[in-house]
């Protein structure tokens, strides 16, 4: 697998499909290196995130909690199959 760490689009060039591009480069670089699929890890309550993710092809698997100071969160771990 690859992992997806950070995806940022600053504010002002959301909706140029910047995004969109970020990710089709990621898969194509997953393909290149025979990886099965990519994941990555989103807060769970980052609807618009979510909701972009899963419109190119992730779908939830599991989560995973972190913590900032003693505020525990919870990611939800996506992935989209490489074929």
């Amino acid at each position: 697998s690859l992992e997806l760490e950070r995806i940022y689009v600053l504010n002002e060039f959301q909706g140029k499909q910047i995004g969109k591009w970020m990710l089709e480069q990621v898969k194509i670089l997953a393909k290149e290196k025979k990886k099965t699929f990519v994941w990555l890890g989103v807060w769970e309550h980052n609807t618009k995130a979510i909701a972009f993710y899963e419109m190119y092809g992730f779908h939830k698997f599991g989560t995973h909690p972190y913590f900032i100071g003693k505020d525990k969160q919870s990611d939800w771990l996506m992935r989209c199959d490489i074929v």
